[in-house]
């Protein structure tokens, strides 16, 4: 993307009695274009400016200049409304129409709902009902800068009409002396002392066209929210792309609008845009200032550190350093971020650099000095961990702990958490404190909440350093079995490519409402093509024997039925086996799901009745189902 500096207008500064920019219906280009107004784009994602820029204020005025009643007063105000227009920078009113607009032109109708305002005048009785009707759907779209005209002819007919308009910016007028002149219908005035047309619109245009700007920028927001609900993967990554687009809009460009299209690409992990676009921000003199707000530079700094070329890391560190120096910038996230660089760093000298550890504990222990917060002292605990402390006897790592159950204690039940962070922060405590059956259960907190790769990346980097350097326990816990099953599972979700595995780890809803850890097994090298799974049972491994209930299948080839994906949760599939079991399966990502169907279509090829696509498949007729029945004979559903 390109920014670019607006060059003033000629009518910039302008007074009324100057005209704006006219659009007649003859002019309309209606070649459908689709982008920004002020941008060409090309296929490469990138935006070229023209020399053409977006009007400032679009106005749509609905006025009837064909019939005869009262034409000339309806004329007189239709100059009144261009020249109170003229004293808008770069203002560009459209004549509309009434018989277009009610026939329902498709250029004609997106012109009038999309304009940044709407003049309409209700002069002509008939027309009332079906301007109404039309001003009701722009409103729908949250087009609410209107402003209704009426010539008054009649006091107690304007009266009423103006109460019906309760809502609206209503304006009547009537000729006096050879100009049009504000009429207040309850009231008697003098027409020497009335306020003119122009001046009236001119002063409402005003604070329409702010309201304007900030429909615009509110409007981008929204579409920003609605693109992250709507999509999801390279969907996600193509449409936020072309909301980037945008930007070249000076009505939408802000620092707050930066900062959700810096966390929006955030979230998935595209960091050479969130790169671009601050680098592109700080070479535009009048733009500058938002490469300076603290929330931008740490996503900048964030952004570089996460993006790994060759020499990303280094400016990174004097990007967040050079902020530091700031008293004003010393705030956890820039300070902790600060520790990450320099914890990133440790790790990529194999764990050999002692000097860059004890910097990486230094701003963390900083960040949580400022502030006692759930990032700073996680992190910290852990990097005290790998210096060669120990909880048992570390008075500092016990105070971080106690600190951090406090905090998270305050937030709510581990079940109620919402954010995947305090749920992370909980998880790594219970790891810190080898309580491994509480791990357990914030894992599947973690599972449930379905957090972004970098999510679990970053968790499962901190679990990483813990068991390299803390000293094991000769004897595993059971728990902790559990908890190394867990482990993987999430090491999985954040691997992109699956390989030639065959075995998988993976999360069974069971009938009982639980999720059962378990391993799948896919023979297709054996003699007999099978399918094998076997849940890990805590109670079994805490007993060191079978609990009594089944836990392990061998499936052959032939007792498939089918397999299917469940299209609200992309990890999970759906083994259908015979003679009327079925499983529901959760896998660490939708890659693994799908090697899964893979393996299992090879392994069923050629058995007979075996349905490959079950949403698809028609030829078997209706869905037949199967029932228990209670003592009365009747369906238990």
């Amino acid at each position: 993307i390109h920014f670019y500096k607006r060059v003033p207008s000629p009518v910039a500064g302008c007074v009324v009695g100057k005209m704006p920019y006219v659009v007649s219906e003859a002019e309309v280009d209606h070649s459908g274009q689709t982008d920004s107004l002020g941008s060409k784009s090309d296929n490469s994602g990138k935006t070229t400016i023209t020399n053409w820029t977006r009007p400032k204020l679009d106005v749509a005025c609905v006025i009837d200049l064909h019939k005869s009643q009262h034409h000339p007063e309806r004329e007189k105000a239709y100059d009144d409304v261009k020249l109170a227009c003229g004293g808008i920078p770069d203002s560009v009113v459209h004549h509309i129409q009434f018989e277009k607009l009610d026939f329902g032109e498709t250029n004609v109708l997106d012109k009038f709902y999309n304009a940044d305002v709407a003049i309409i005048d209700l002069s002509v009785q008939v027309q009332q009902s079906a301007l109404f009707y039309h001003l009701g759907v722009r409103e729908s779209f949250g087009m609410r800068q209107n402003i209704l005209l009426y010539h008054d002819v009649d006091k107690e007919a304007t009266l009423a009409l103006k109460l019906s308009c309760a809502n609206y910016s209503f304006v009547s007028y009537h000729l006096a002396n050879d100009t049009l002149v504000i009429t207040e219908p309850a009231n008697v005035i003098c027409d020497n002392m009335r306020i003119s047309l122009v001046a009236k619109l001119n002063h409402l245009l005003k604070d329409l066209e702010v309201q304007s700007k900030v429909h615009l920028k509110e409007k981008f927001l929204a579409d920003l929210r609605k693109c992250r609900e709507q999509n999801t993967g390279p969907e996600l990554q193509l449409a936020l792309r072309n909301m980037k687009r945008r930007l070249d809009d000076p009505n939408v460009l802000s620092g707050d609008v930066v900062l959700n299209m810096l966390i929006s690409f955030r979230e998935i992990q595209d960091y050479d845009e969130m790169v671009q676009l601050v680098e592109d921000l700080q070479t535009i003199p009048n733009r500058k200032q938002y490469t300076k707000n603290a929330a931008i530079i740490f996503h900048y700094a964030f952004a570089l550190n996460r993006r790994k070329k060759e020499g990303d890391r280094e400016k990174a560190y004097q990007v967040i350093t050079k902020a530091l120096t700031k008293k004003e910038n010393e705030v956890p996230d820039i300070i902790c971020l600060c520790g990450r660089i320099c914890k990133d760093k440790f790790v990529e000298s194999d764990y050999t650099d002692k000097e860059i550890l004890q910097q990486a504990i230094n701003w963390y222990r900083k960040g949580f000095e400022v502030q006692p917060n759930e990032y700073a002292g996680v992190n910290l605990a852990t990097l005290l961990v790998v210096s060669g402390q120990d909880i048992q006897t570390s008075s500092e790592l016990q105070r971080i702990c106690m600190v951090l159950n406090n905090l998270i204690g305050k937030k709510g039940a581990l079940s109620a958490l919402e954010d995947y962070w305090d749920v992370a922060t909980f998880f790594e405590i219970s790891v810190l404190a080898e309580d491994y059956s509480k791990a357990i259960q914030a894992s599947e907190c973690m599972f449930k909440l379905k957090p972004p790769d970098w999510y679990l990346k970053s968790t499962i980097g901190n679990i990483t350093l813990i068991k390299r350097f803390r000293k094991e326990g000769i004897k595993i816990q059971p728990e902790e079995e559990i908890f190394n099953f867990w482990l993987e599972y999430f090491d999985n979700a954040t691997k992109e490519e699956v390989g030639e595995e065959i075995k998988f780890p993976i999360l069974i809803w069971e009938p009982t409402k639980v999720f059962m850890p378990s391993y799948v097994t896919v023979n297709n090298g054996a003699e007999i093509k099978s399918l094998t799974i076997k849940n890990e049972c805590l109670k079994c491994i805490k007993n060191n024997s079978l609990c009594g209930q089944l836990h392990q299948w061998e499936l052959t080839s032939s007792m498939i039925k089918s397999v299917s994906t469940y299209k609200r949760d992309d990890r999970c599939i759906f083994l259908y086996v015979r003679p009327s079991d079925d499983f529901q399966i959760y896998f660490p990502n939708s890659n693994w799901s799908q090697r899964f169907i893979e393996l299992v279509l090879v392994l069923t090829q050629g058995e007979e009745g075996m349905i490959t696509d079950l949403d698809n498949d028609l030829s078997a007729g209706p869905i037949e189902f199967e029932y228990d029945y209670d003592e009365a004979g009747k369906k238990v559903v």
